[in-house]
């Protein structure tokens, strides 16, 4: 499936971003202890809070959300909470292949902050 993008006349009130680790947690049935077990990859979950939309932003968004097709669905989706901020540079993704807890980038504005933790 080809991913789409988000439907940028509609705008959120609010958005929350967390990135979720791909774990899973054993119990066991004889003595209750617990294994977690950690798997490569990690995924993003978003939510939208919306409020008085007009019917047509709601068919656009329903229309958006079927085309998904549930799970399987892709889609490009801006970050809401982070909107406006000044360019700073053109960065783009050093290479490919990268895997891991560190992605390799170049073509930030030299000499100033781009990313801060959190």
């Amino acid at each position: 499936m080809a991913l789409v993008e988000y439907p940028m006349s509609i705008i959120p009130n609010s958005m929350t971003l967390n990135l979720r680790a791909n774990t899973k947690t054993f119990q066991s049935s004889f003595n209750n202890s617990r294994l977690t077990a950690k798997f490569p990859g990690k995924h993003w979950e978003a939510s939208l809070s919306f409020s008085n939309l007009y019917p047509r932003e709601v068919a656009e968004l329903k229309s958006f959300l079927w085309s998904l097709d549930g799970a399987d669905g892709r889609f490009y989706m801006p970050l809401f909470d982070n909107m406006g901020a000044p360019a700073k540079g053109t960065p783009a993704a050093l290479g490919t292949d990268q895997t891991g807890g560190l992605l390799t980038t170049n073509g930030w504005t030299p000499n100033t902050i781009v990313l801060k933790r959190g």
